[in-house]
């Protein structure tokens, strides 16, 4: 399986290009990989998805003129929470390298995965609104 990512755009004159990698993974490695992901996420899921859950409520309540706010709300939050895990959890950083994630692998990879889940809750309560 080949995996390719959009690494950046970027303009030299006249002429835009982008950056294409691809990454040849095979499926064990592929699950192994989104396994380790979702076990550093379980870390601070909980809190990640109760803040979700007040967003989606707030964001029923007062429509999308109150957006601005739930999003950069969910941005501040979980800002504090990314200090809290890399002042008090710096050892499992360790257990994470040894298996082949880097830290900033580890915080992409999992806040991309939370982001998604948070866009996907306030779609789903706007639908439902």
């Amino acid at each position: 399986m080949v995996i390719c990512h959009f690494l950046s755009l970027f303009e030299v004159g006249y002429i835009n290009f982008v950056v294409l990698f691809c990454l040849k993974m095979s499926l064990a490695s592929l699950t192994r990989f989104l396994r380790l992901i979702l076990t550093f996420y379980s870390t601070y899921s909980f809190s990640s998805i109760l803040l979700s859950i007040i967003s989606a409520g707030i964001f029923w309540k007062s429509g999308m003129s109150f957006f601005v706010v739930i999003f950069w709300f969910k941005l501040l939050s979980m800002g504090f929470i990314i200090t809290y895990i890399d002042q008090y959890r710096k050892n499992e950083y360790l257990y994470y390298r040894n298996l082949g994630l880097s830290k900033s692998a580890l915080w992409i990879f999992s806040l991309v995965f939370d982001f998604i889940l948070f866009v996907s809750l306030l779609i789903g309560v706007y639908q439902l609104r």
